[in-house]
């Protein structure tokens, strides 16, 4: 036995029967129930007016919950239910009802109409999961919009990720924007590493060089991309490059950080670090502790 409730009261019934109290919960929902509560009715009894609650869903319900209706209901008619989720969805709700619908192997998806709302209206990672995830997607239209509204790290993404992309055509517009994306492009097969490579290093942006040397596409210029950080990175980008790129210079990095570095930094550089110089970097570290110490016993007997 299971029950349902109704106006605050348990009302009993055989799961397996269908009586007067569920045909007058559902007269009830079908004139003021809300579509979440029409939904989980038309869920849970199969002798449900499938057609008469999803009319209900259509006026009162969300783009979500007409996704949910259509994903989730047997007989829900997907045409009346995509038309109202392409009236009332965000781009996201657009995706994720033809993600679901897809994945589901549902008929009557019309990719050209929820693709539109994409390309006109969506980010550039809802575009490349379009791309990726629908069945007959215009891969030339979305990565046009992701052209028009990306950075360099979505261009990238989008080449990376999406068969049928214009490598060219993206590559130029990753050059143009510079950044991270200049860095993931590098590993995509076919890219111009040297121009990718020349974009970072003329910006100076030593997050895309270590992002590149850690990535290590052929063609990379280890030496020049570590003096890019060494010159313009944070000391946190040093021990990065240390611990993760194949053939950094240890020594210039760790130079580098018992320079500029607290002592923080040289002792995690020393225990972080394969081929560092655990002494120098703990003497470093102890040497910038006393400092700061004679600095503050200065200041406290200094007259005031």
């Amino acid at each position: 036995m299971t029950s349902w409730r109704k106006d605050s009261k348990e009302i009993s019934q055989d799961d397996s029967g269908w009586n007067k109290a569920q045909i007058k919960q559902q007269e009830r929902l079908l004139k003021n129930g809300t579509a979440w509560d029409c939904f989980l009715f038309a869920q849970r009894f199969k002798e449900a007016d499938i057609p008469s609650l999803q009319a209900r869903v259509v006026v009162c319900g969300s783009a979500w919950e007409c996704t949910q209706f259509a994903l989730r209901i047997p007989d829900a008619n997907i045409g009346i239910l995509q038309k109202r989720i392409l009236e009332i969805g965000t781009p996201n709700e657009v995706l994720l009802f033809a993600m679901g619908a897809a994945n589901s192997g549902l008929a009557g998806l019309d990719v050209p109409a929820l693709q539109a709302v994409i390309t006109q209206q969506g980010t550039a990672e809802e575009c490349r999961m379009f791309a990726i995830n629908i069945p007959g997607a215009d891969i030339k239209a979305l990565q046009e919009r992701v052209i028009a509204v990306g950075d360099s790290m979505s261009c990238a993404q989008f080449a990376k990720t999406v068969p049928g992309a214009d490598i060219k055509a993206l590559q130029t517009q990753v050059l143009a924007l510079g950044g991270p994306g200049c860095a993931l492009f590098a590993g995509i097969s076919d890219a111009d590493v040297g121009a990718l490579q020349a974009r970072i290093i003329a910006d100076q942006d030593s997050y895309s060089c270590g992002l590149l040397a850690r990535l290590g596409a052929p063609g990379t210029d280890i030496g020049v991309l570590q003096e890019v950080v060494i010159r313009h990175g944070s000391i946190g980008e040093c021990l990065t490059f240390a611990c993760l790129v194949d053939g950094a210079d240890i020594k210039a990095l760790q130079d580098r950080t018992m320079k500029a570095g607290t002592s923080w930094d040289c002792t995690l550089f020393a225990q972080d670090v394969p081929g560092a110089d655990k002494e120098a970097l703990i003497a470093c570290a102890n040497a910038i502790e006393a400092e700061a110490k004679a600095a503050r016993d200065a200041e406290d007997v200094t007259p005031r």
